[in-house]
């Protein structure tokens, strides 16, 4: 049945012991249980007398001689437990739902409740249980919480300088002193971020150990200390960007640095100092370049100057006064070629301390031209009917050395 409330309820009962009570009739300008109530209903109670009282909740019954239940006990001064009546009359008053004294408020089962007056003890303080564990206290000295800590304030210094453990700041001192710092540090101040070392200066500065190691403005991040990044590889290179992660520099190997494009190694920096294009490894090569074209045939070495304009597009870029390509595109062999917008394209010299004088087989010059033929995995020298240097006019051989030396020309007048 429904927990039921009707005003000016209020019996006496001769009843004693714990159990069930009689109700012996209305008081003077009240009314009865039974009468205000219904039978069958449940309802809050309080039975009283000059030394004994039971709060609780039961359920009442139309009988010959109408009876109330006492099915839960809220507070009593037997402990909050059933009271042992003796005998005597006592008053039977219903109670408001929810509101059983104007010092309790408890929910069904009892173990949540908001007490202003513990065992009705006048102590002057707010009690706060929850599934039957007391959370907190208020009393005139502040707010106590179980773990002992109290809280007597709400402050609004926005400074915190009160270095209280009582005092809880307001949302505006909090805001209040965030806004206000212009620097983080530890116990003693000589590890910091500082973001206004002087007035307005835009900048954010971080201290170690009292020493000033980075500074960070709108235009760069100045260090004087080493950046340590992660070794990476060519998929996720340690120093890569931040709208192309898979391009940047990563860690080979101790001294051996790569660069990657888009996840792919492109250039390698050996740790005795070669530089690699396209390529990995040249075990003919300590300290140098190597360059890896693939399968691409146009140039693989151009020299430019801004000065020269030479108009030759169609063969090189018009600044290019110096390139290398292949002289055949399958077969390899090394074309240079030189460029000019005047007389001269190409100027091959060569300056030595003293030219050699011998004029014989074994004889030099301040400038030489080798010729050579492949012998097994090496070369040696072009067999003597062999041509080993040839003079040619655009497409037109001119003059001819073979191997022995002997000179052909196409005009010998």
């Amino acid at each position: 049945m429904a927990v039921k409330w009707a005003d000016n309820v209020e019996e006496t009962t001769a009843s004693t012991g714990t159990g069930t009570i009689d109700l012996d009739g209305a008081t003077g300008g009240n009314q009865t249980f039974v009468a205000g109530l219904g039978t069958g209903n449940t309802c809050y109670y309080c039975i009283s007398s000059n030394s004994e009282y039971e709060v609780g909740y039961g359920t009442v019954t139309d009988a010959a001689t109408d009876t109330l239940s006492r099915d839960s006990v809220l507070a009593s001064s037997n402990n909050d437990s059933l009271v042992s009546f003796s005998a005597g009359t006592k008053n039977v008053h219903l109670l408001p739902p929810f509101a059983l004294r104007a010092s309790r408020i408890f929910d069904r089962d009892r173990d949540t409740k908001v007490d202003t007056d513990e065992g009705f003890a006048d102590e002057d303080a707010i009690r706060f249980d929850a599934a039957g564990s007391e959370i907190a206290t208020i009393t005139a000295n502040g707010l106590a919480l179980p773990n002992g800590a109290r809280i007597d304030e709400f402050s609004t210094d926005g400074a915190l300088g009160g270095n209280s453990d009582i005092a809880v700041p307001t949302e505006r001192a909090v805001k209040s002193y965030v806004d206000g710092l212009t620097s983080l540090s530890d116990a003693d101040g000589d590890t910091k971020i500082q973001v206004e070392e002087s007035a307005n200066e835009n900048k954010i500065r971080f201290d170690t150990g009292g020493t000033e190691r980075a500074i960070l403005d709108s235009t760069a991040l100045e260090l004087s200390v080493p950046v340590e990044a992660p070794d990476g590889n060519a998929a996720a290179p340690g120093i890569a960007f931040k709208d192309d992660t898979d391009t940047g520099f990563y860690r080979i190997s101790n001294g051996a640095i790569g660069y990657a494009a888009s996840g792919a190694e492109v250039m390698r920096f050996s740790n005795d100092g070669a530089l690699f294009l396209n390529e990995t490894l040249n075990t003919k090569m300590g300290l140098g370049l190597t360059i890896n074209q693939g399968t691409s045939d146009n140039e693989i070495l151009s020299l430019k100057s801004s000065d020269v304009t030479h108009g030759m597009s169609s063969e090189t870029e018009t600044d290019t006064w110096l390139n290398i390509t292949k002289a055949s595109a399958t077969e390899g062999g090394a074309r240079f070629r030189g460029f000019s917008e005047g007389a001269i394209g190409a100027d091959v010299s060569g300056a030595a301390t003293v030219a050699s004088s011998t004029q014989s087989t074994s004889g030099s010059g301040a400038v030489v031209f080798r010729g050579y033929e492949k012998s097994g995995t090496t070369y040696a020298g072009v067999n003597d009917s062999r041509n080993m240097v040839a003079f040619i006019n655009s497409g037109t051989t001119r003059v001819i050395f073979t191997g022995n030396g002997t000179a052909y020309a196409s005009d010998t007048s």
